[in-house]
């Protein structure tokens, strides 16, 4: 297989990168054996060599958050920084396969204030268009709240949908569940694939069935947390698991912002079950 070229936009602190590589990686399934092999002992806090990402190659990732920018780039360090998205000029970027990201949630989630695509951060999905008029890619993967498809009774999502239309994708969606890959956590998020019109395309939905395999690991660090009588606030180790992150993924920041950025983050295992579709063989 070729190697397959991204480019990562609101990257967070590397969900989509870690999906990435082990839905293209040579060593197979095994997220743990992946994770420990390309960046963080389970049993240790000390960094292992930079990530071996396989099949796949980022040429770029852009993030503003700085805290999130500081865990990502620890990771990540050979991947180039291409700064605010709204900065990026698509001639200075190689052609490339896949466009993804998360684009901003916090207009169109329930806890936001909802304004969609008069918000700033709403409004940065054109930004994101920009980029992929300019260089149409063959692949889109991106990521939102489940309150991005009610917003407006729907309209921001189909005026979304009708600009990447416009722009010669043919598109799939789906709200996938964490809980349904191998998470202990009730995540809904919408996950939209798009692929460049005229060429081959995979069927990635529907998802039909929950994971067969929850993650013992992130389950045990949920359970650690509840009791028949008592709750307590999860620490960001359980956190990570809970997200599917290797053990200390998100260490160095206060508590405080590697709640934020954890809670931001998308999960690694979701995206990696989307990703092995996503790049399969078309029949």
């Amino acid at each position: 297989m070729q190697t397959l070229t991204y480019v990562s936009l609101f990257s967070g602190i590397g969900g989509f990168e870690l999906g990435i590589e082990r839905a293209t990686a040579d060593t197979g399934n095994d997220f743990k054996q992946t994770a420990a092999k390309s960046h963080l002992s389970r049993s240790g806090n000390l960094p292992l060599p930079n990530p071996i990402t396989g099949r796949s190659r980022c040429i770029g990732f852009s993030e503003i958050d700085q805290t999130s920018r500081d865990i990502y780039q620890r990771h990540f360090p050979q991947h180039p920084d291409l700064g605010d998205i709204k900065q990026i000029d698509p001639a200075s970027l190689a052609d490339f396969d896949l466009l993804c990201g998360g684009f901003p949630c916090q207009s169109f989630s329930i806890a936001g204030n909802r304004s969609g695509l008069e918000d700033e951060r709403g409004a940065l999905f054109f930004d994101m268009a920009r980029l992929v008029a300019a260089k149409r890619p063959r692949f889109l993967l991106l990521e939102n709240v489940r309150g991005f498809l009610s917003h407006g009774q729907g309209h921001t999502a189909l005026q979304c949908f009708a600009t990447l239309d416009e722009l010669g994708y043919d598109l799939q969606w789906q709200v996938l569940n964490s809980k349904d890959f191998g998470l202990p956590q009730n995540r809904e998020r919408i996950y939209l694939v798009g692929h460049r019109r005229g060429d081959p395309r995979s069927q990635v939905f529907p998802f039909t069935h929950a994971a067969t395999h929850p993650d013992p690991h992130a389950a045990r660090a949920l359970a650690g947390a509840t009791g028949l009588y008592r709750l307590r606030r999860l620490t960001p180790l359980e956190c990570e698991r809970v997200q599917g992150f290797p053990d200390q993924w998100t260490q160095g920041p206060s508590d405080r912002q590697r709640y934020m950025a954890l809670g931001n983050a998308v999960s690694p295992p979701v995206v990696e079950a989307v990703c092995r579709r996503l790049f399969q063989t078309p029949h």
